[in-house]
């Protein structure tokens, strides 16, 4: 089983808290520049909008039945320069002009004039879809728009904007951000190491080197200064902790020889009460025999 020392912890788990941080915000940067090119996607269309209603003149004249080449023509260059990929044109009855360049979701592009010219105002929408790196995404915008002059609705212009140069540019964006993350993650990993390590591994190392020199006999203890940090209160903490078994080991010490002090002298009170029953046993018995050697008949 690997085993790894604090360092290499330390580098490994600010490097993942790092990359998570700087993905999450990679990926609310990316939806910010999406939404951004896409609403510029939509002011280009709405511009589009602006010089056909001018290039109308405003006049109803341009919306029924053939529509002049030169009018046909022009619309085609504004779309063109715009990106916009297609448009059509629709007059008060939602007939379809020949305006614009060619489109293959015609049905879809009258659905969306329909709800324009209901709706009074700007719609937009999504078709067709293509895959990304990670998911599905639309391929076009649909924006359709009421031509009006006046109050009068003189007709309704659909345009289908390619959403492909605005993926091309998020892919660029995000290229650009892979790298900065990686960058930044090695060099904010391997500095904010060089800080932790400062401030949690060196004063970490002092204590155990410390406390493998440590004596019992000795005078050795944890060094500490006057910062209020947690490593000096656990220094000063442990000095507190040796002074008191000390301390407590002196006291041990003491009673200990108290003990002995007091044990020898039982074993010797005892020796000499042995000692003392031993000779009055001895006089006892040596009454009795003078005793009987005195007065052999016991009279």
């Amino acid at each position: 089983m690997l085993r790894f020392g604090l360092k290499t912890k330390f580098s490994i788990n600010l490097l993942l808290i790092l990359l998570v941080a700087m993905l999450m915000l990679a990926f609310v940067v990316m939806m910010i520049t999406r939404q951004t090119l896409i609403k510029n996607g939509l002011r280009r269309a709405q511009s589009v909008i602006k010089a056909i209603e001018t290039l109308s003149g405003h006049d109803p004249a341009n919306f029924h039945g053939a529509m002049p080449d030169r009018f046909d023509s022009d619309i085609k260059k504004i779309m063109t320069a715009s990106g916009i990929v297609c448009g059509r044109l629709f007059d008060g009855q939602l007939q379809e002009l020949t305006a614009g360049n060619d489109c293959w979701r015609a049905g879809e592009l009258l659905m969306f004039a329909q709800k324009a010219m209901a709706s009074d105002g700007i719609i937009t929408g999504y078709v067709d879809s293509t895959w990304g790196f990670f998911y599905e995404r639309s391929a076009f915008m649909v924006i359709a728009s009421p031509l009006k002059s006046e109050s009068r609705k003189l007709g309704a212009v659909c345009l289908l904007y390619d959403l492909g140069p605005v993926y091309d540019e998020l892919e660029r964006v995000q290229k650009l951000l892979f790298y900065y993350i990686a960058f930044n993650a090695v060099l904010l990993t391997f500095f904010g190491v060089f800080r932790l390590w400062q401030i949690t591994g060196k004063p970490l190392q002092k204590l155990v080197k410390r406390a493998d020199e440590f004596q019992p006999d000795g005078d050795l203890l944890f060094l500490s200064d006057e910062e209020q940090n947690e490593f000096n209160k656990l220094s000063r903490s442990l000095n507190r902790m040796l002074t008191n078994i000390d301390t407590d080991k002196k006291k041990l010490k003491s009673t200990v020889l108290s003990l002995e002090a007091a044990n020898a002298e039982l074993r010797k009170a005892h020796q000499e009460m042995i000692r003392a029953e031993k000779m009055a046993s001895v006089g006892r018995l040596s009454s009795g025999l003078a005793h009987e050697i005195g007065n052999p008949i016991g009279i």
